[in-house]
Protein backbone atom coordinates (compact mmCIF):
# COMPACT_ATOMS: atom_id res chain seq x y z
CA UNK A 1 0.00 0.00 0.00
CA UNK A 2 2.85 2.36 0.78
CA UNK A 3 4.53 1.68 -2.57
CA UNK A 4 2.05 3.60 -4.66
CA UNK A 5 2.62 6.30 -7.26
CA UNK A 6 3.98 8.98 -4.97
CA UNK A 7 6.57 6.61 -3.51
CA UNK A 8 7.75 5.76 -7.00
CA UNK A 9 8.50 9.46 -7.46
CA UNK A 10 10.06 10.16 -4.04
CA UNK A 11 12.63 7.38 -4.05
CA UNK A 12 14.30 8.30 -7.39
CA UNK A 13 14.29 11.98 -6.40
CA UNK A 14 16.09 11.16 -3.14
CA UNK A 15 18.64 8.99 -4.94
CA UNK A 16 19.18 11.79 -7.49
CA UNK A 17 19.88 14.28 -4.69
CA UNK A 18 22.46 11.94 -3.15
CA UNK A 19 24.15 11.17 -6.49
CA UNK A 20 24.27 14.86 -7.38
CA UNK A 21 25.92 15.63 -4.05
CA UNK A 22 28.47 12.82 -4.34
CA UNK A 23 29.36 13.67 -7.94
CA UNK A 24 29.77 17.37 -7.17
CA UNK A 25 26.83 18.72 -9.20
CA UNK A 26 25.14 19.99 -6.06
CA UNK A 27 26.46 22.11 -3.21
CA UNK A 28 23.72 20.93 -0.89
CA UNK A 29 24.88 19.40 2.39
CA UNK A 30 24.21 15.79 3.32
CA UNK A 31 22.28 16.98 6.37
CA UNK A 32 19.95 18.94 4.12
CA UNK A 33 19.49 15.92 1.87
CA UNK A 34 18.72 13.68 4.85
CA UNK A 35 16.22 16.19 6.26
CA UNK A 36 14.45 16.44 2.89
CA UNK A 37 14.42 12.65 2.51
CA UNK A 38 12.95 12.12 5.97
CA UNK A 39 10.34 14.84 5.36
CA UNK A 40 9.33 13.20 2.06
CA UNK A 41 9.12 9.80 3.74
CA UNK A 42 6.89 11.18 6.50
CA UNK A 43 4.60 12.79 3.93
CA UNK A 44 4.34 9.52 1.99
CA UNK A 45 3.48 7.59 5.16
CA UNK A 46 0.84 10.17 6.12
CA UNK A 47 -0.78 9.96 2.69
CA UNK A 48 -0.82 6.16 2.89
CA UNK A 49 -2.42 6.29 6.34
CA UNK A 50 -5.08 8.78 5.21
CA UNK A 51 -5.79 6.66 2.16
CA UNK A 52 -6.29 3.54 4.27
CA UNK A 53 -8.65 5.40 6.62
CA UNK A 54 -10.63 6.77 3.69
CA UNK A 55 -10.85 3.30 2.14
CA UNK A 56 -12.15 1.73 5.36
CA UNK A 57 -14.76 4.43 5.92
CA UNK A 58 -15.97 4.41 2.32
CA UNK A 59 -16.23 0.61 2.23
CA UNK A 60 -18.23 0.60 5.46
CA UNK A 61 -20.62 3.28 4.18
CA UNK A 62 -21.18 1.45 0.89
CA UNK A 63 -21.96 -1.82 2.66
CA UNK A 64 -24.33 -0.16 5.12
CA UNK A 65 -26.26 1.51 2.29
CA UNK A 66 -26.48 -1.73 0.31
CA UNK A 67 -27.71 -3.68 3.33
CA UNK A 68 -30.32 -1.02 4.08
CA UNK A 69 -31.66 -1.13 0.51
CA UNK A 70 -31.84 -4.93 0.53
CA UNK A 71 -33.61 -4.95 3.89
CA UNK A 72 -36.05 -2.22 2.82
CA UNK A 73 -36.87 -4.18 -0.32
CA UNK A 74 -37.45 -7.34 1.67
CA UNK A 75 -39.65 -5.55 4.22
CA UNK A 76 -41.65 -3.77 1.50
CA UNK A 77 -42.42 -7.07 -0.21
CA UNK A 78 -43.05 -8.92 3.08
CA UNK A 79 -40.53 -11.43 1.86
CA UNK A 80 -37.80 -11.65 4.50
CA UNK A 81 -36.61 -15.16 3.69
CA UNK A 82 -33.38 -17.02 4.20
CA UNK A 83 -32.30 -15.80 0.77
CA UNK A 84 -32.30 -12.17 1.94
CA UNK A 85 -30.56 -13.07 5.18
CA UNK A 86 -27.89 -14.88 3.17
CA UNK A 87 -27.45 -11.80 0.98
CA UNK A 88 -27.14 -9.57 4.03
CA UNK A 89 -24.40 -11.70 5.56
CA UNK A 90 -22.42 -14.02 3.31
CA UNK A 91 -22.89 -12.30 -0.03
CA UNK A 92 -22.05 -8.86 1.37
CA UNK A 93 -18.83 -10.21 2.87
CA UNK A 94 -17.88 -11.70 -0.50
CA UNK A 95 -18.79 -8.44 -2.22
CA UNK A 96 -16.53 -6.53 0.18
CA UNK A 97 -13.59 -8.90 -0.26
CA UNK A 98 -13.84 -9.54 -3.98
CA UNK A 99 -14.92 -6.15 -5.29
CA UNK A 100 -14.59 -3.25 -2.87
CA UNK A 101 -11.17 -4.14 -1.47
CA UNK A 102 -9.87 -4.98 -4.95
CA UNK A 103 -11.12 -1.60 -6.15
CA UNK A 104 -8.67 0.20 -3.86
CA UNK A 105 -5.68 -2.07 -4.42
Amino acid sequence: MIFDGITCLVFPYTVKMIIDRVSGYSNESFLSIIIKSVALLIMVLMVARLRKGFQTKLTKNILVQLKQKILENAMKNNNLTSEYISILTNDMNLYEQDYLNALFD
